[in-house]
């Protein structure tokens, strides 16, 4: 829904070219959800070309809302089997384009080095303004680490009333380790106890 869209993207300031991870602290915190807002939001702003990313290897959704496929993706353009261009999907009704995950990879740490998701960033940023980065759990894969080095920004999503402040912190901690500038916030799921109208006098 809206709440699960960042309010303000204002730290891009005179950029050309922006690269947003986003990522939950451990799984299950609708990171993918949030990812797949942002750029629909971005695409539909008319702020320049937008692709989503689904580099969550390990559990990827994106294909599935979007209905892309699997066929080719981002693992096999980071094995180097093909191009991230002829990886893209279009996906007009939406106004973004798709890179999705391709085929399972068995080991995506591995594939998934500094230097080559550099080199995927790069090539994106050719034909796109944003790249918007779906990324596993920070707290639990390593492979957060490297995408977090490749992107300008970080969004780190989090489940309202189940997710831990010990959890949250060192999520923090891992991406501050990245060298990424932590952008903003999203408290995914947000239960309103008392009636709204309440909440608006308080």
């Amino acid at each position: 829904d809206d709440r699960s869209r960042p309010r303000q993207l204002a730290f891009r300031g005179g950029r050309r070219h922006c690269c947003l991870l986003v990522a939950s602290a451990v799984p299950g915190e609708g990171a993918s959800t949030v990812a797949r807002n942002l750029a629909v939001a971005l695409g539909a702003s008319h702020r320049g070309r937008v692709v989503l990313v689904d580099a969550n290897l390990r559990s990827p959704s994106q294909h599935e809302f979007f209905q892309t496929g699997t066929a080719d993706g981002l693992a096999n353009v980071l094995s180097g089997a093909i191009t991230p261009v002829a990886a893209l999907r279009e996906v007009p009704g939406f106004g973004i384009a798709v890179l999705p995950s391709g085929r399972p990879a068995d080991n995506p740490p591995h594939l998934q080095t500094v230097s080559a998701l550099q080199g995927v960033v790069t090539a994106l940023h050719s034909q796109f303004d944003w790249v918007v980065l779906d990324g596993p759990p920070v707290t639990t894969y390593p492979d957060a680490s490297s995408l977090a080095v490749v992107a300008d920004g970080a969004i780190l999503v989090l489940r309202a009333e189940r997710t831990r402040w010990e959890v949250a912190e060192r999520a923090m901690k891992v991406l501050n380790e990245a060298g990424v500038a932590l952008v903003g916030g999203v408290l995914n799921g947000r239960k309103y106890h008392i009636p709204e109208f309440i909440y608006r006098r308080l």
